[in-house]
C-alpha cells in the first residue's frame, strides 16, 4: 500500500522541497516525459492493467534507466499481480530483491547530496516497502529494525502537513497506526517508545482532510480509510460508503472489489453482494477467489434453511483456496470458520459449532469477526 505514494507523494515533495533547497535538477522530476510515463504507469497499475504499466516502465526505463524509480514500480508491479506474497516464492524473492535496487538506487543519490530530493523521497519509500513485507513475513524484528532506520525520514513530513495538504495521508496513517500497532500488536508495544506518540482520532481527521483536500494522495487515503472504518473502528456506513467510491474508481483491482463486497457484508446489503461475491469467486487468484467464497457462504448463511449446506461448502472451500497461502488469509479464514459455527450452531451440531468459533477465534486478525465468534460460544454455553 505504501507504494503508490511513490509518484503520488513524489510531486508534492518536488513543489514544497525545491522551495526550501533552491532549484536543483532532478532526472525524474524536472524530465515530463519521464513524468507522464510514471504518472501512466502508476495508474495503470492500480486498474491492473499490468500490460500497459508494463509498457509504461520499460519506456520509462530507456529514459531513466539508472534511477531507482523504475525498480520500484517494477516491484509494484509484482506485489499486485502476486498478492498476497509467500515468503520463498520467486515473486517474492524477485519482489525483495528490487525494492532493494530501489533502495540502493536511492541511497547512491544521497551520497552526492544528503537532500537530494529523490534521493530522500525513493529510500523512504524502499525502506518502508521492505519494511511492510517484513511485517507481513512475521519477521518483527527485522521490520522493527528497518523502522528505526525509516523514522527520520517519516518525521520530516509531520512538520509540512501545513505547507501542503498531500503530507496530511502520510502524517495521518503514522498517527492512526502508532497509537493501534500499541493495541494489537503486544510484540511491537515494547518498541514503540522509540517513536513519538501518535493520536488516533487525529490521524483520522487527517486522512479524511487527504481524502478531500489532497490531490495525489486522495485514492490512497480513501482506500486506508475503507479498510480503518471496516476492520478497526467497525464504522459500517462510513466503510460502505468509502469503499463504493474506491471499486468504482479502480473497478479492475480485485482488492478494492473485496473492500466493498466485505462493506456490503457488514451493511446487510444482500442483492448488491451478489456479484461482487461471484466476480471474486471465478478469480484464478487463490486469495481473491477464497475472499469469494466467503462473501457466498455469507449470503447463503443469510437465506438459511435448504441454503444451508450451500454455505458450508463455500466455506469448506475457501478454507481449502487458503490452504497454500501462508499470509494475509487469516481475516478471511475466521470469516469462514464463524460461518461453519454457524451453520453448525443453526443445525443442532454444539460441538462442532463450538471447535468452529474457537478456531475463528484463533485465526481472526481483527477484533469484529473475533468478538462475534466469542459472542456466539457464550449463546451456546446458555443453550
Amino acid at each position: 500500500m505504501y507504494m503508490k505514494l511513490l509518484i503520488n507523494l513524489l510531486i508534492f515533495f518536488a513543489g514544497t522541497w525545491q522551495t526550501a533547497l533552491g532549484q536543483q535538477k532532478y532526472a525524474l522530476l524536472d524530465n515530463p516525459a519521464a513524468m507522464q510515463k510514471a504518472r501512466q504507469a502508476t495508474q495503470h497499475l492500480y486498474n491492473w492493467q499490468f500490460a500497459q504499466a508494463t509498457a509504461q516502465i520499460n519506456g520509462l526505463a530507456q529514459l531513466v534507466p539508472q534511477h531507482p524509480v523504475v525498480p520500484m514500480l517494477r516491484a509494484l508491479n509484482l506485489s499486485w499481480q502476486h498478492y498476497p506474497l509467500q515468503e520463498g516464492t520467486p515473486a517474492h524473492q524477485q519482489y525483495m530483491a528490487l525494492c532493494q535496487e530501489a533502495k540502493a538506487r536511492g541511497q547512491a543519490l544521497l551520497e552526492q547530496d544528503d537532500m537530494h530530493l529523490e534521493g530522500v523521497f525513493f529510500t523512504l519509500v524502499a525502506r518502508s516497502s521492505i519494511m511492510q513485507q517484513h511485517h507481513a513475513d512475521g519477521s518483527f524484528f527485522a521490520a522493527v529494525s528497518m523502522a528505526k532506520r525509516t523514522y527520520g525520514l517519516m518525521k520530516t513530513g509531520m512538520t509540512l502537513t501545513q505547507a501542503n495538504p498531500e503530507f496530511l495521508f502520510s502524517t495521518g496513517l503514522y498517527n492512526y497506526y502508532r497509537e493501534r500497532f500499541a493495541q494489537t500488536n503486544p510484540f511491537y508495544k515494547s518498541f514503540l517508545w522509540l517513536f513519538v506518540e501518535g493520536n488516533r482520532p487525529l490521524g483520522l481527521k487527517q486522512l479524511a482532510l487527504a481524502r478531500k483536500q489532497a490531490v495525489f494522495t486522495a485514492a490512497d487515503a480513501l482506500h486506508f480509510l475503507t479498510h480503518i472504518y471496516l476492520h478497526y473502528e467497525f464504522d459500517y456506513a462510513q466503510a460502505l460508503k468509502m469503499a463504493q467510491e474506491l471499486s468504482t474508481q479502480y473497478a479492475n483491482n480485485l482488492m478494492y472489489q473485496s473492500l466493498w463486497g466485505e462493506a456490503l457484508l457488514r451493511n446487510q446489503q444482500w442483492q448488491a453482494l451478489g456479484p461482487v461475491a461471484q466476480r471474486l469467486s471465478q478469480s484464478q487468484g487463490a486469495y481473491y477467489a477464497m475472499a469469494g467464497q466467503v462473501l457466498q457462504g455469507h449470503l447463503w448463511l443469510q437465506q438459511g434453511g435448504g441454503a444451508l449446506p450451500k454455505a458450508q461448502q463455500a466455506f469448506n472451500k475457501a478454507l481449502q483456496l487458503g490452504q497454500d497461502l501462508t499470509q494475509k488469509t487469516g481475516h478471511f479464514k475466521s470469516m469462514a470458520y464463524y460461518g461453519l459455527g454457524q451453520v453448525a450452531q443453526r443445525q443442532g451440531y454444539a460441538e462442532q459449532a463450538t471447535k468452529y468459533y474457537n478456531q475463528a477465534v484463533n485465526v481472526a486478525e481483527y477484533d469484529n469477526t473475533k468478538e462475534e465468534a466469542r459472542q456466539a460460544l457464550a449463546s451456546l454455553k446458555q443453550d
